[in-house]
């Protein structure tokens, strides 16, 4: 597979180990699946509220994994 930018590489990792532990932070652990899951429920989101592709964001968090944990909510 010819891998063009960094999400076709993330979504090629999520599909041959959806379980297999993306990130870590203190105790806390989320695997790539859970992490896809996360991010799809995030652009959905963004996509009820009337965002679309080329808009551009702007939002902030503090360094906590809440945001890939547990997504928007």
């Amino acid at each position: 597979m010819n891998i063009r930018n960094i999400r076709e590489l993330f979504e090629e990792q999520v599909k041959r180990s959806p379980d297999k532990v993306f990130s870590y932070f203190g105790d806390q652990q989320i695997t790539y699946g859970e992490f896809d899951a996360n991010i799809n429920r995030a652009a959905n989101v963004f996509l009820d509220l009337g965002i679309q592709k080329g808009d551009r964001i702007c939002f902030f968090w503090r360094t906590v994994p809440n945001f890939f944990t547990d997504g928007l909510g």
